[in-house]
């Protein structure tokens, strides 16, 4: 990114992105970097791997980001409404693809949704995926997982090591798709990003 004294534009973002399918046979995870002439749209989907057509739930994420996004004239005025419209109509095609199945099926998957406009930041994201702001390679900030072992761990009932290999650390307590109406959602924001900030 250009320094604080330049305002950056969508061509002053670099982006890289890793998938590591580990032990599964099928990777569910989608990335998707969207840009526009002023603006730089990043999205993250996990598929739940214990429900079926997890992957499916993850690009319909990415696909709808692309779609609103592009139907959007300056994302960057209605920020957290996009990232909220984005986030409900995901909720509303995945239950919808999950309904149409024979039998019926519930896909389900997690977010992160970043946009990017000038020094300013603002996201979103629902489940365990993690959004990560690194300078000079210090954490500013780092999404809280809406996990099981998150929630017991702030309630003090585990500590922070023993989150790693408790027998329940891979339940999350909030997706896209599913049941509960509407997304579950946190959303934050950061301003004056650096040059060679990393999201």
């Amino acid at each position: 990114m250009s320094s604080p004294e330049s305002i950056p534009s969508a061509s002053d973002f670099e982006s890289a992105t890793v998938s590591l399918i580990g032990g599964r046979k099928l990777n569910q995870d989608r990335t998707r970097v969207i840009t526009s002439d002023d603006s730089v749209l990043i999205v993250l989907a996990d598929g739940l791997g214990g429900h079926p057509k997890g992957e499916v739930a993850a690009q319909i994420l990415v696909d709808t980001s692309i779609d609103l996004f592009h139907q959007t004239a300056h994302p960057a005025d209605s920020a957290r409404a996009l990232l909220e419209e984005i986030l409900v109509e995901t909720h509303h095609r995945i239950t919808d693809f999950g309904t149409n199945q024979e039998p019926p099926i519930l896909p389900r998957s997690t977010a992160v949704i970043a946009l990017i406009h000038d020094d300013m930041a603002w996201w979103t994201y629902v489940g365990d995926s993690r959004l990560y702001v690194i300078r000079d390679g210090k954490v500013l900030e780092r999404t809280k997982d809406h996990s099981y072992v998150q929630m017991l761990h702030e309630e003090g009932i585990i500590s922070h090591a023993e989150m790693s290999h408790h027998p329940q650390r891979n339940y999350i307590t909030r997706c896209l798709g599913g049941s509960v109406w509407p997304p579950q959602a946190s959303f934050g924001q950061i301003s004056r990003l650096q040059k060679n900030d990393i999201l």
